[in-house]
């Protein structure tokens, strides 16, 4: 049954009206559960993705919604890629450290093995057309291959030089028909993240200050590629009040980055165990006093790798997204007093007019418009025509894609002030129309 089918079914109903008042302890409850190691770091492995959308159910129920349908939660099917064991790289049989000096490339390809020496083929390029081979006259087989520089700036943009040779991927796929037997990439800082190639042969991201050049590689890497999983969308909503047919869409992905086997997780904690935070502080409030319009809350799965619960769950709406009348997403919500990011502002600026109005005098900092980008769960409807903003805080320091992205480290104050600012633009914006050319 379609998502939008189902809003129009649901029945309005009288909720007493409580204190709004933000609940501080329920929230750290909430994200020291989210990033608590029985989760996994709410990837797919180990179900860890699973357990945490059952956790959400407990918590949209007790929050007072009512579930989108049948069930709380919203099956979808997708492939993934999984790193199943910690990788291993050694210099001179001096080990990496995982997570500060090494990262795997996420869709890597499992393999192990010992290298005498490390080829370093620069930026790595090879071309063709143009007659740039990084590889010439140098023997690779068997070899580990090292890219260390950035591809030049003279061959980006030139007309001559298909721009497909100079991507990440085509370097790897090169250097595997070359007969290489892994890759170091050396960064200035590892990250782990979505990918969208997957790789023949093992790949590591290693800190550029941390390469020594070794006599001896050894390696290992313990790797599954399109692993066929079921995802789950956890979505809740309080009916409106006047316009049940009309819908408010608020967003927050609970998956993570997963694990490295059954030891070592991304504790996710600011990204994105505090959106989902803050979006179950929203479902509270709103619960207790609904708005003119129907709110949809959507605890999203399987961001990480590509915002598959995004898409699952626009596919839901079908036809019936037209109803969506406004989509505001939650991604990393307490990271930092440093002002907000509004991607999606500088697209629907009266939007972020209203926004700025609401902020100024809660004094949270500066408010950034930006357009939107292809970076959380909005863009998938802001591209098919829905209002949308996502709202980021801002601290450069906050540890991101990292295993020390922990509890400890968030800012609650600038949770707090987040959470004044969309409840009252919510508010807001439900008590005045949100798009007049949607209505």
């Amino acid at each position: 049954m379609r998502v939008a089918l189902l809003v129009l079914a649901l029945l309005p109903v009288a909720l007493a009206a409580q204190p709004a008042d933000l609940d501080l302890d329920a929230a750290r409850a909430v994200v020291d559960t989210l990033a608590a190691p029985r989760y996994y770091g709410r990837g797919f492995a180990f179900d860890g993705a699973t357990r945490a959308a059952q956790f959400l159910e407990g918590r949209f129920e007790a929050a007072g919604l009512q579930p989108l349908g049948p069930a709380w939660r919203h099956p979808f099917p997708y492939e993934a890629d999984i790193v199943t064991d910690v990788p291993v790289l050694t210099m001179d049989r001096a080990p990496l450290v995982l997570g500060t000096d090494l990262l795997p490339y996420p869709s890597t390809a499992a393999g192990v093995g010992t290298a005498v020496g490390a080829l370093d083929v620069g930026s790595g390029v090879v071309v063709p057309p143009a007659g740039i081979d990084a590889y010439a006259g140098r023997p690779v087989e068997g070899r580990v291959v090292v890219l260390s520089a950035a591809v030049p700036d003279s061959l980006v943009g030139d007309e001559n030089v298909p721009q497909a040779y100079l991507s990440e991927v085509a370097r790897y796929e090169i250097a595997f028909l070359r007969g290489a037997s892994a890759v170091v990439h050396l960064v200035d800082a590892p990250l782990f993240g979505t990918s969208f190639y997957d790789a023949k042969l093992p790949v590591f991201h290693v800190r550029r200050e941390a390469w020594t050049s070794p006599a001896t590689v050894d390696f290992r890497m313990d790797a599954e590629q399109n692993r066929p999983v079921t995802g789950y969308n956890v979505l809740g909503a309080v009916p409106g009040t006047v316009r049940p047919d009309s819908v408010l869409l608020i967003t927050a992905h609970y998956d993570g980055l997963g694990s490295f086997g059954a030891e070592v997780y991304f504790p996710g904690a600011n990204d994105n165990a505090s959106g989902v935070a803050l979006l179950l502080a929203l479902a509270k409030r709103v619960a207790r006093e609904p708005l003119p319009y129907t709110v949809v809350f959507a605890a999203l799965g399987a961001e990480e790798v590509g915002l598959v619960g995004a898409q699952a769950l626009a596919a839901a709406f079908g036809d019936g997204l037209g109803a969506v009348r406004f989509v505001l997403n939650f991604d990393m919500a307490a990271s930092g007093e440093d002002g907000l990011v509004a991607f999606g502002g500088r697209d629907h600026p009266d939007l972020f007019e209203r926004l700025e109005a609401v902020n100024e005098p809660l004094g949270l900092g500066p408010l950034v418009a930006r357009s939107n980008r292809p970076n959380s769960d909005h863009a998938v409807f802001a591209a098919q025509g829905v209002p949308a903003l996502y709202l980021l805080t801002k601290d450069g320091t906050q540890p991101y894609h990292a295993l020390d992205d922990v509890p400890e480290t968030l800012d609650w104050e600038a949770f707090a002030h987040l959470y004044a600012l969309t409840a009252d633009f919510l508010e807001t914006v439900g008590a005045n129309g949100v798009d007049p050319a949607r209505d």
